[in-house]
């Protein structure tokens, strides 16, 4: 026969484990789920607890939470999705139309350098930046100094936005008066 103890938080079978089951331990009969459902249950995420009488449930995990843990746990998720779309591009005009220009570190350096470069530069300087027209053509383009300074400012545009809704969505998390509400804030 099968037990679950709740000081344990775990299941014993009188045939293993014989005289060792712990003094709180339920045997199956009295469960609500069998061993078999619980542990499906465990497998699609759930977490296997014990009720106020001591009987083996399955829950979900937030149920088990804290509102300061769900708080840390959805600033954690909206930090991954403020860095993805820090990283994933940004639009800019500066060709006279509609362009994608990628935004990873090494993006971000290299634009920068070509911003410094453009500052001194003659008035018939170019240099190449990585963009993406409307059908996602990526190319290595010529970009004047003007150009390459408006591409940084769209870039720096879109950078602070980013991060202004990090910063709103954070403070909306941090002023949050339950679980689902805090649950409700996302990227």
């Amino acid at each position: 026969m099968l037990f679950y103890a709740k000081s344990t938080g775990g299941f014993y079978d009188s045939a293993i484990h014989g005289i060792n089951i712990p003094a709180d331990a339920i045997d199956e009969t009295k469960w609500s789920m069998t061993h078999s459902q619980l542990m499906d249950a465990q497998a699609s995420g759930k977490t296997i607890t014990a009720d106020a009488e001591g009987h083996p449930i399955a829950v979900e995990p937030i149920s088990l939470m804290t509102l300061g843990q769900v708080q840390v746990a959805q600033v954690m998720k909206i930090s991954t999705a403020c860095a993805a779309a820090l990283t994933t591009g940004f639009s800019s005009s500066a060709l006279g139309t509609t362009h994608t220009y990628p935004s990873q570190d090494d993006d971000q350096r290299n634009l920068q350098s070509a911003v410094s470069a453009a500052i001194a530069a003659p008035s018939n300087w170019t240099t190449p930046i990585w963009c993406a027209n409307s059908n996602d053509a990526w190319s290595f383009t010529p970009h004047t100094a003007a150009q390459v300074q408006q591409v940084n400012a769209d870039w720096l545009a879109h950078r602070v936005a980013t991060q202004q809704k990090y910063a709103d969505l954070i403070a909306r998390i941090n002023t949050a008066t339950s679980i689902a509400e805090v649950q409700a804030i996302d990227w």
